[in-house]
């Protein structure tokens, strides 16, 4: 009998026990809660600075198109030029077509419910690039 008690005695346990198992599942469980909503932040952030980016090659390009003379200034109009660029299946579309051959790269807006971009050319010749979310206008992204 002393020799089957030792031998079980000498076998090695094999696997983790119940209660190890839930251990290691909470704990994976609380650095879940905790990195996740970080990841939604960052991916979040990533999209508004993709955005700000595009306004601000827009807005570069524009007033490179009014230096040059393609887009016209008049310091006697009483409204605001306004152009837009929007992406209806996919495809860019131009109200100005003097834009359509520099800003064929411009990607669509990562902003949820954006579908493109508006740009208002004042009198005076400065530039804000909007993106736009149907037809109402986010004054988050503005380069001024």
């Amino acid at each position: 009998m002393s020799n089957v008690l030792n031998t079980r005695l000498n076998k090695k346990k094999k696997g983790f026990t119940l209660i190890e198992l839930i251990i290691v599942i909470a704990i994976i469980a609380i650095i879940a809660a905790i990195a996740i909503p970080n990841f939604a932040k960052v991916r979040n952030d990533s999209k508004y600075k993709a955005d700000v980016q595009s306004c601000e090659t827009i807005k570069r390009t524009v007033l490179t198109k009014i230096a040059d003379g393609s887009i016209t200034v008049d310091p006697a109009q009483t409204t605001t030029k306004v152009i837009t660029i929007t992406f209806p299946s996919g495809t860019l579309t131009f109200s100005d077509s003097s834009l359509s051959d520099t800003l064929s790269t411009v990607k669509k807006p990562q902003e949820d419910g954006a579908t493109g971009y508006t740009i208002w050319v004042s009198k005076t010749g400065e530039v804000e690039v909007l993106t736009t979310s149907g037809t109402a206008k986010t004054d988050t992204i503005t380069t001024p």
